[in-house]
């Protein structure tokens, strides 16, 4: 008699992404959809919203992301 094959393993917890990879869909957000898309995408996120939002502000004010004018 030989042995049964064995059944696969449960998948574990879904595990949250990286911050960064939340980080640049919060900016890509923002960039293709604008402050609703940004907005959307937060409430996506709840557990780490203001936190994102708290990045994505401090690279408006350093200009790295947001309005383009003056990129130039």
């Amino acid at each position: 008699m030989t042995d049964p094959e064995p059944l696969p393993a449960a998948p574990g917890p879904a595990r949250a992404p990286p911050f960064e990879e939340l980080l640049i869909g919060a900016l890509a957000s923002l960039e293709t959809d604008g402050e609703a898309g940004l907005a959307q995408y937060l409430a996506a996120h709840p557990t780490v919203a203001t936190l994102l939002l708290r990045h994505v502000e401090r690279l408006r004010e350093i200009g790295l992301a947001g309005d383009e004018e003056g990129w130039d």
